[in-house]
């Protein structure tokens, strides 16, 4: 008899680094406290924090009853590598990578739980479940970190995600993004495509090209044409025009299709952005990312019988 997938067959994975230019992600921190009903195990991956920030992350973890996977790294931060890196402790047969600036309703770990079961994902292990994030403004993401309340903060974000739908764009919500580098998926599968790219460091386009390359295993989704363009982004005016079959984008708002169809979405809380840091100067929008697209990627063999 199937029992049914439940918050102990998942992990959650943050990746971070705290320092004086990013004070909000303690306190993001604390929003997991009493927040998610049921609420997995959660693991916050350290990448390189210094002191005396390693140990504020490791004092709010405490609190809020996660673990902290600490790696000394002097590096620009890289999202790729905290991933992988947390990823390679996990046990459960599910992981749910996420942000630490995103918030989902309280049951959200319930509804995302039913949803993988019904799509029968401890079996069938080659599908990925990509959310769409709501980019909330700076006045709407406030108000709902103040809210100490948490009947009350979970009204504020239900209305956000409803103005998100209905209000004009830039009020409450700036944008929404149709997918985004959320996503839950098996941790075999994780682990069949050799996981993330690390010399994506800096550049931050690791998301897209797993995207890519998990597509390429599973054959659910035809393949765009020309999938390495960067095309018909949520904040460019072609998003709003006729778009066609091709670049990794539209790939993108395929693969989250379903997510968004069976309501589940997060939100992206505000924080300020330091055009000074080193990741804005050499990111993808300002490097082409194609010489890293084609880089091999060690993978581990699968056999799973199959059914009749």
């Amino acid at each position: 008899m199937h029992r049914g997938l439940g918050v102990d067959d998942l992990t959650v994975v943050i990746g971070l680094r705290a320092h004086a230019g990013n004070p909000w992600v303690v306190d993001r921190i604390g929003l997991w406290a009493d927040w998610y009903r049921p609420a997995p195990r959660l693991l916050l991956v350290d990448l390189g924090s210094a002191a005396p920030f390693d140990q504020t992350i490791r004092d709010a973890a405490e609190r809020v009853g996660a673990e902290v996977l600490r790696v000394e790294d002097e590096g620009v931060y890289s999202q790729a590598i905290a991933r992988n890196l947390g990823f390679a402790t996990v046990q459960t047969p599910l992981v749910f990578f996420t942000d630490i600036d995103c918030l989902a309703p309280r049951g959200f770990f319930h509804s995302l739980l039913a949803h993988a079961d019904a799509l029968g994902l401890d079996r069938c292990f080659d599908q990925v479940v990509s959310l769409p994030a709501y980019f909330l403004d700076s006045e709407t993401s406030g108000s709902i970190e103040r809210e100490t309340d948490v009947e009350r903060r979970e009204r504020r974000l239900a209305r956000a995600f409803v103005d998100g739908v209905h209000a004009p764009k830039g009020d409450t919500v700036e944008f929404v993004d149709p997918f985004s580098n959320i996503f839950l998926c098996h941790r075999d599968f994780f682990s069949l495509t050799g996981g993330y790219e690390p010399a994506f460091r800096g550049r931050g386009s690791e998301d897209f090209e797993w995207m890519i390359r998990a597509n390429l295993h599973s054959g659910h989704i035809p393949m765009p044409l020309h999938p390495m363009t960067d095309t018909g982004s949520a904040n460019s005016p072609s998003f709003w025009g006729v778009r066609p079959w091709a670049g990794f984008r539209r790939l993108g708002e395929a693969t989250a299709l379903q997510a968004e169809l069976a309501g589940l979405r997060v939100a992206h809380l505000s924080h300020p952005r330091s055009r000074a840091q080193v990741w804005y100067a050499e990111n993808d929008d300002r490097q082409s990312a194609a010489p890293l697209l084609h880089r091999h990627h060690p993978m581990r063999a699968v056999a799973a019988p199959i059914k009749p």
